[in-house]
């Protein structure tokens, strides 16, 4: 058996330790957000190039 593998010389990563390392909770947070906003940006994709371009919003009036 290779002795470099053997677990005597390992210890456990403390969870605070694991959060510095992989960034912690604020990257899944991040990307949230973006795919939040990414969605409604194309949901609503011409109101959206009107804000460019400083016109006003068009409200759809939705049948009930």
């Amino acid at each position: 058996m290779n002795i470099n593998l053997l677990p005597e010389g390992f210890r456990e990563i403390p969870l605070a330790e694991q959060e510095t390392i992989n960034g912690g909770i604020w990257p899944a947070v991040l990307v949230g957000v973006l795919i939040a906003a990414s969605t409604e940006i194309i949901r609503d994709w011409d109101n959206f190039k009107n804000g460019l371009m400083g016109r006003p919003e068009e409200k759809v009036i939705h049948p009930q």
